[in-house]
């Protein structure tokens, strides 16, 4: 195999792990959201979006 499908290939299984990772972060969020209070209900949305982010690098220009 060629070095750049070695590397696409572990590009894409680090993507399919932070989406994973993304996903249950967003179940947390859905669980826990009524009882955090503001500045920890504030966090947990910039992570939320931070973990968007990083799979939509052009849409939010």
């Amino acid at each position: 195999m060629r070095a750049i499908f070695v590397d696409l290939d572990n590009d894409l299984d680090e993507i399919a792990v932070e989406v994973e990772m993304l996903g249950l972060a967003l179940d947390t969020h859905k669980a826990t959201k009524q009882t955090l209070a503001p500045h920890m209900f504030w966090l947990a949305i910039g992570g939320l979006a931070s973990g968007i982010v990083r799979f939509t690098p052009g849409a939010n220009a």
